[in-house]
């Protein structure tokens, strides 16, 4: 309600318990002066005298800084300022459309009788006098108003115990007063037969409706002059029943519309499907924010409600945040979840979710519907309207971990009675029923919520059918990570392997383990090139390589020793590369003698390249000459970019010439650009910024690397963002910019010893960067430990390498007295690598 003062303006606007005063730039909230800084209030201002509409971010930045400069996330701290004081509900945002304050109140006719008024709204609908707070769900209610604005027929649809019911209340709530003839809710969950529905409606319509109704025509009769919104709710068991009426509602009553909830949609012409997302979770473990993502906010009510001491603190927001992620922000798995927080803790809660079926057992509210008194119940009641065949393909497809692809869903759930295309329309009514969760891309993936795949694995478990099926999966994922050939470049090789790095861990795991299979252990090994380092755990890799290698003999298939053997050549590690270097020798010999071409280019071309970080010129270039060979007019343009930045690498680390590094590297460009392998563009990138700062051009240098940096990257190599922060660093270094030359390589040297093994790559820039802060002793030392290196990490120094070695013991061997830093130097030469970190970085 708004109270208007005598020049017209607002002199307060009143909301329920809230009172705003404009111009006394006050906020009262039960009567009580609220604290509210002043861009808070102005933001707040904008939002109520704009409230019939959305507010665009550049709107509220031109009304509340005005002729200011400010960040867009100005406008998000303000909003949650707003949102603790006011409650979630208050503000909703719609991503591309703005802000909206939607604590409104109807505005009541200004004479009309409290009690009339009361008992006319009630006998328009069914809806209960004030239903309890929603949380994280604003935007969808908000969503669905304008849907069912523009539309007619709206379904909100997804898996069990996601909300659906409680969003469509809301919605119903926000719609109330709006149509002439009420909002209506009807449940529809204890119905067995889709004869009832019709009667269903009739008898919950009983206030507006004079006859009684059998049939979904004499409904459609009955409603024909009537403007009604009618809520299906839970709809999956009856959708045959449901779609017939709706249609015949529609087409002979213009002013009815259907809000329907249900685990799949109707299917019919009408129909606008919104699928319900799951609530959000945070990334990081902030408390301050936390309390923004849906799942949080539920989760804390809902706990204090049940123990109003409850607090989310720094102490128990890493527990909070795990279970919310863990559940899949699904809102009864949540609220199932806080109802054992007083009992057990966060931490007790965390702990047992691996039993969730026991743990999430019971409510605390009585008014649920049994079905949603526990996790298992919930899952039980969307399994039993599945066919036999359905059960089979969901059991089947939990042994996935995280995403599958469709062909190796497949593979493991087909069988004698299910070929792979009863697999495909199985899986596509899977997704219907949002039993399985279809994820966007060029190349689709599907994945089971958490819950539902613990669900699928008890029952794969008391059908005895686990290991089988976990040898099933082993071997599919095998199989699909398998080269494709020629026609595969390397990028569209990562692009389509990457996502089963989870799916490689369980299958690795199973292979390996007393019941495995150590053929196909071996394969996995093999099939995983690339994939370790676009993850940045190529010391993961390493480990199930050294597990499998014993494992290979001459009773294993040479295809496979063979794969094995290049993805040893090919794991991005600075440590072992004369290992690594006879693994491809080993490769391209096991290769050559199949007559696979495509295979042995790629082995020669790997070896070459560990040859050059060895400094071995000579065997490196007549590795490219043969693999260069095997090249002709059919060969697709990605192998003759990918030869060519083999070249360059040879020519930068064995040679030391970055003129010719350059050459190559601008061809790699121009072919790689044509052939769309990014992956090459930006290794050739990372070429030229190592050249640029060897050749002390260190602003072409940063110019070139903080652009590279700020491009999103190809999912390429965690390597190749490692070396392009160190070479950063030193160029920033070489420019006196040394606080940004520090964070740089501050965060270079953890990342490369955990991505390939050794830190040992930028340790020379260090040492630069703290010669030239006047850290004279601490250079001295690092140039030791860099000196005695030389002798455990083979990979050899690389011209920018060189220069900042040079540089920094330029200025050491100027500054420093020769007896002081032969004796500093002394002590760096037994310095673990970890030691020579803590004394750069202390």
């Amino acid at each position: 309600m708004t109270v208007v003062a005598a020049s017209g303006q607002a002199a307060a606007y009143r909301f329920g318990r809230v009172e705003l005063l404009p111009a006394a730039r006050l906020l009262r909230i039960d009567g009580k002066h609220a604290r509210l800084g002043a861009r808070a209030f102005d933001l707040l201002l904008a939002l109520v005298e704009r409230r019939d509409r959305f507010v665009t971010k550049d709107e509220l930045l031109q009304v509340v800084w005005p002729k200011q400069i400010v960040e867009e996330n100005n406008i998000e701290v303000q909003v949650s300022t707003l949102r603790k004081l006011l409650g979630p509900q208050a503000i909703a945002t719609v991503p591309g459309r703005g802000y909206r304050f939607t604590l409104l109140m109807p505005e009541p006719a200004a004479t009309t009788n409290a009690v009339e008024a009361i008992s006319k709204t009630a006998a328009a609908d069914n809806l209960p006098i004030e239903l309890s707070p929603l949380y994280g769900r604003i935007n969808d209610v908000v969503v669905l108003e304008r849907l069912l604005e523009r539309h007619r027929l709206v379904s909100v649809v997804g898996p069990a115990g996601i909300g659906k019911t409680r969003v469509a209340e809301a919605v119903a709530h926000g719609l109330r007063g709006r149509t002439a003839h009420g909002v209506w809710i009807v449940e529809l969950a204890a119905l067995s037969d889709s004869s009832l529905v019709a009667p269903t409606v009739a008898r919950t319509l009983r206030q507006v409706l004079a006859a009684d109704i059998a049939s979904a025509e004499t409904l459609a009769e009955a409603l024909a002059d009537l403007e009604i919104l009618l809520v299906l709710d839970n709809c999956e068991h009856l959708l045959d029943g449901i779609a017939e009426l709706v249609m015949i509602v529609i087409g002979r009553a213009p002013r009815v519309r259907f809000l329907v909830t249900s685990q799949e949609p109707l299917h019919v012409p009408e129909e606008h499907v919104s699928r319900l997302g799951a609530l959000t979770v945070p990334a990081v473990h902030d408390v301050d924010s936390a309390l923004s993502f849906g799942a949080v906010e539920l989760l804390v009510a809902r706990a204090q409600a049940a123990d109003p001491a409850f607090r989310l603190t720094a102490e128990n927001i890493g527990d909070v945040v795990e279970i919310c992620s863990r559940l899949d922000g699904i809102a009864l798995a949540i609220e199932l979840a806080a109802a054992r927080v007083p009992l057990l803790g966060t931490r007790g809660v965390r702990q047992r979710l691996d039993e969730r079926f026991r743990l999430l057992s019971h409510t605390a509210s009585r008014a649920a519907a049994p079905r949603h008194r526990a996790l298992q119940a919930a899952l039980d009641w969307s399994y039993m309207l599945l066919s036999a065949d359905a059960r089979a393909v969901f059991d089947r497809v939990g042994v996935f971990v995280g995403g599958f692809s469709l062909e190796a869903a497949q593979q493991v759930a087909s069988d004698d009675a299910i070929d792979a295309w009863g697999v495909l329309d199985l899986l596509a009514m899977l997704v219907d029923k949002s039993l399985v969760i279809a994820e966007a891309g060029d190349e689709p993936r599907y994945r089971l919520l958490e819950s539902s795949r613990a669900f699928a694995l008890d029952h794969l478990a008391q059908a005895g059918q686990t290991e089988q099926m976990r040898r099933r999966h082993a071997q599919a994922i095998a199989e699909t990570l398998e080269p494709k050939g020629w026609a595969e470049g390397r990028q569209a090789r990562l692009e389509r392997i990457w996502p089963d790095l989870d799916n490689v861990r369980a299958a690795a795991a199973w292979a390996t383990g007393p019941s495995g299979d150590r053929q196909i252990a071996i394969a996995l090994a093999g099939a995983t090139v690339l994939l370790w380092d676009s993850q940045g755990c190529n010391d993961e890799g390493a480990r199930l390589h050294r597990q499998v290698e014993p494992w290979i003999d001459e009773q294993t298939p040479p295809q496979l020793a063979g794969r094995y053997w290049y993805a040893v050549s090919e794991l991005r590690l600075f440590v072992g590369l004369e290992q690594q270097a006879q693994a491809g020798l080993k490769a391209v010999s096991i290769f050559e003698q199949l007559g696979d071409r495509h295979a042995a280019f790629l082995a020669l071309t790997s070896t070459s390249e560990r040859y050059s970080y060895l400094g071995d010129w000579a065997t490196s270039a007549t590795l490219l000459a043969q693999a260069r060979g095997l090249l002709d007019q059919a060969t697709p343009p990605w192998a003759h970019s990918h030869l060519e930045q083999r070249f360059a690498l040879l020519e930068f680390f064995a040679k030391g010439d970055p003129d010719a590094a350059r050459r190559h590297a601008a061809l790699v460009i121009e072919l790689a650009q044509r052939a769309r392998e990014y992956y090459q563009v930006e290794v050739a990138e990372l070429i030229l910024i190592m050249c640029d700062y060897a050749q002390h051009r260190c602003n072409d240098a940063v110019e070139r690397g903080l652009r590279s940096l700020q491009r999103k990257p190809v999912r390429d190599s965690t390597w190749r963002t490692c070396i392009l922060l160190a070479t950063l660093g030193a160029s920033l270094s070489g420019l006196g910019r040394l606080d940004e030359a520090e964070a740089m390589l501050r965060e270079a040297v953890p990342r490369l010893k955990r991505a390939t093994g050794t830190a040992a790559w930028a340790f020379n820039h260090v040492a630069l960067l703290l010669a030239r802060r006047g850290r004279l002793g601490d250079a001295a030392q690092l140039m030791g430990y860099l000196d005695g290196s030389r002798t455990t990490h083979t990979i050899v120094h690389s011209p920018s390498q060189r220069r900042s070695y040079d540089d920094a013991m330029q200025i050491l061997k100027q500054t420093l007295d020769p007896a002081r830093f032969e004796q500093l130097h002394t002590a760096g030469l037994v310095l673990t690598e970890d030691q020579a970190a803590a004394l750069a970085f202390s």
